[in-house]
């Protein structure tokens, strides 16, 4: 949350202080790796979903992290995702400050305070911080913000401030990218989001279409489009009956598939530094707990009968961190993909194998130099993957707006 220095401490990143964390345990890292008998020069960093997306960070917006770090492997990111600029991160904060207000003078308050005050810094304590962070994100959700992984669903994240973080990762990355980068994205990354979302059992046509009215300029395109609407049929084991599966189906699409796949996009000449996957395998292990309701079918986990390859299903085989009761065509895929994640940081410049197809930018209608990572008894084919995402479209012809402002009302500080 920006502060604008009114706390006395005059931050010139407009907040950031986590992201500041993960520096300076990067410059740990320099300062002591040969202790462990590693080599400085030669640090990937790498991590999924919100890691991936603080790793674009690093690489696409924070010149000062350029030293600490070789390569990046980004897994999974909301790369297209629209940070918060300066202004309103400081409105964030003095809304927040309300909360916390509320949070001080009643731990059970459902509302927060009309006013802000400084003061409440000083003297809130930690548990008063905690419940101020659920009010406020109970606010959001009260407004239709759901867990969408859409512009504005995170409450607290970065700050685009123009200075310590200069701009949205996103356009860097469509440029190109200086060091070298693994990038990839699993075949059904919006179905976990969405089964979640239909769990609350508020996800309906109307609130469908409020999400979209938030966060696009101009909802109809998409509503209009197969496969968005709010009657989308059924399918990946969603409930029938509710627009769970268009709402995966928009997840997946625009925040995931495209937004990776734009990576280099905007190069005039290929790259020799870029390499992308697409893991297809079925998920092994269940990333979240079956919920409560027996009607809300387990899509992502040890019974998914649908074979989706949720958002982070590819961990387990990343890591080669397999259940036990896995076949041996999934531990077989666990080794081949730990070898290549650990080949690529050891050898960034030279790719994770040697046939592994160089990634240098999407060409509308034969997207096919990337890898799929699948199990050896699969011979599905996903050349045409850039169509069947829409991805034209959705890069192209549909203009995303920061919805955040709207979120957040402008705020005023108290004299």
């Amino acid at each position: 949350m920006a502060t604008d220095g009114i706390t006395g401490q005059e931050p010139s990143n407009g907040g950031n202080y986590g992201f500041q964390d993960q520096q300076t345990a990067l410059k740990w890292v320099q300062k002591h790796i040969t202790s462990f008998g590693g080599d400085p020069d030669q640090v990937t960093i790498f991590g999924v979903s919100s890691g991936a997306m603080a790793v674009g960070l690093h690489m696409f917006s924070a010149d000062s992290s350029k030293d600490l770090f070789r390569a990046g492997i980004m897994q999974s990111s909301a790369a297209s995702y629209k940070y918060r600029n300066k202004e309103e991160g400081r409105d964030l904060f003095y809304f927040y400050l309300k909360c916390l207000r509320a949070a001080i003078r009643n731990p059970e308050s459902d509302e927060c305070a009309l006013t802000a005050q400084l003061d409440d810094l000083e003297k809130a304590t930690t548990r008063q911080i905690l419940l101020a962070q659920a009010l406020l994100q109970d606010h959001l959700f009260k407004k239709g913000v759901f867990l969408s992984a859409l512009p504005g669903s995170i409450a607290f994240s970065p700050i685009i401030d123009g200075s310590f973080l200069k701009e949205q990762p996103n356009v860097q990355m469509e440029k190109g990218n200086e060091k070298p980068l693994m990038l990839g994205f699993n075949k059904d990354e919006g179905v976990l989001f969405a089964n979640f979302i239909d769990a609350t059992g508020n996800l309906n046509a109307v609130t469908f279409n409020g999400i979209l009215g938030r966060d696009y300029e101009n909802p109809m395109l998409i509503v209009g489009r197969e496969g968005y609407g709010a009657q989308t049929p059924a399918a990946h084991g969603l409930q029938p009956k509710t627009p769970a599966t268009a709402l995966a189906n928009l997840i997946g699409n625009s925040v995931f598939a495209c937004p990776t796949m734009s990576a280099n996009i905007e190069r005039e000449k290929p790259t020799n530094n870029t390499w992308l996957y697409f893991f297809a395998q079925t998920s092994v292990e269940n990333m979240e707990k079956p919920p409560t309701n027996p009607k809300v079918n387990n899509v992502c986990g040890p019974q998914n009968q649908w074979g989706n390859a949720c958002h982070a299903s590819e961990l387990p085989f990343v890591f080669n961190n397999m259940p036990p009761n896995s076949t041996e065509e999934d531990k077989a895929l666990a080794v081949k993909m730990n070898a290549l994640w650990a080949q690529f940081a050891k050898t960034p410049e030279a790719g994770p194998s040697k046939d592994w197809k160089l990634w240098t930018w999407p060409k509308i209608g034969n997207p096919s130099n990337f890898n799929v990572l699948q199990g050896a008894d699969s011979d599905a084919n996903f050349e045409d993957l850039f169509e069947q995402s829409d991805c034209a479209f959705w890069l192209g012809e549909i203009i995303e707006k920061n919805a955040n402002a709207i979120l957040i009302p402008k705020q005023l500080p108290q004299e």
